[in-house]
């Protein structure tokens, strides 16, 4: 059996190899991405509440300003 006809599976095991790291990095980066994205919302979340609350205390405000205008 000639040591050529080896090449082929051989060639195909190491690219399925490299194929498979490569999905399983982008994988672990699409994973990072989703986490911090969930943490920003969390974040974002938290602020919602001061800001409804800030919003309450100027908007009296602000029609008394147009009021005067």
């Amino acid at each position: 059996m000639s040591p050529l006809l080896a090449l082929p599976p051989l060639v195909f095991v190491i690219g399925s190899a490299l194929m498979y790291r490569k999905i399983d990095s982008l994988t672990t980066e699409a994973q990072r991405a989703v986490e911090s994205i969930e943490a920003l919302m969390c974040a974002t979340d938290s602020f919602t509440e001061p800001l409804e609350h800030a919003s309450s205390l100027f908007s009296p405000l602000k029609e008394k300003s147009s009021e005067n205008f």
